[in-house]
Formats: structure tokens, C-alpha cells, sequence
């Protein structure tokens, strides 16, 4: 089982949304990638997205996260009000240093990067 949740913040999103519906290229987000030992999808949510999206929604002028939680993976992009920017990364690096995962959880590995979005979900669970 895949879970995949979208996040709109505030006025950003629907900037974000106007843009895709008139065609024009998609504003750089801030992608994150794990590799997690965890197989079991619902544990990983649970333990690892959920922690993610929380710390994730305190930065400034963060307008969209989207996860992906999938068997031994969680993939999150950040959209931001305007282009994301290597200040953004740097502020994302900063957050999640500071965050700190059950002990269950075994990180094989972490990538940030700027980069143009790449998630996108056919059917979307929104913020509670």
C-alpha cells in the first residue's frame, strides 16, 4: 500500500495550481528522499512522514508538501510561494537535522535536491 498526502498552505498553493493550469513550467520545489529499513508502509507514515510533514510546515513561505510513503521509501516535495531557492534547501537541511526519528527507524539513506517537481497523485488525501 501506497500512502500519499498533499498539502496546501495559504495563498502559495493557488499560485502553484494556477500555473500548471495554464501550462507554464512548474516552479523548482525542494525534494526529499529516504531509504528506510522499515517495509511496513503504515509504520513508515506513522514514524517517518507524519514527523517530516510536521517540521516541514513551520518553515517560511511553504506553500505545498507532497508525500509519497511507500514499502522502505518516503519521497516529499516542498513547493514554496515562488521558486524554491538553495536558501530553501539550506532551510529544509537545517529542520530535519533537528528532527529526531523513533529509534525503530534504521535511515539507509538521504538525498535533498532542488529540482522541478515530480510527484503528482491520482487520488490525493488533503491535511485534516
Amino acid at each position: 500500500m501506497v500512502h500519499k498526502r498533499l498539502f496546501l498552505m495559504g495563498a502559495g498553493a493557488l499560485a502553484i495550481s494556477s500555473a500548471a493550469i495554464a501550462g507554464q513550467p512548474l516552479a523548482p520545489v525542494v525534494s526529499l528522499h529516504y531509504t528506510v529499513r522499515e517495509n511496513d508502509t503504515e509504520t513508515l507514515q506513522k514514524i517517518v512522514t507524519v514527523p517530516l510533514e510536521r517540521v516541514l510546515q513551520k518553515l517560511e513561505r511553504v506553500a505545498q508538501i507532497k508525500t509519497s510513503t511507500n514499502s522502505g521509501t518516503v519521497d516529499v516535495e516542498i513547493g514554496f510561494q515562488g521558486p524554491a531557492t538553495p536558501q530553501d534547501v539550506a532551510a529544509v537541511t537545517s529542520q530535519i537535522e533537528m528532527l529526531k526519528f523513533d529509534d525503530a527507524v534504521v535511515i539507509v539513506s538521504r538525498a535533498i535536491e532542488l529540482r522541478a517537481p515530480r510527484l503528482s497523485f491520482d487520488e490525493v488525501q488533503a491535511r485534516p
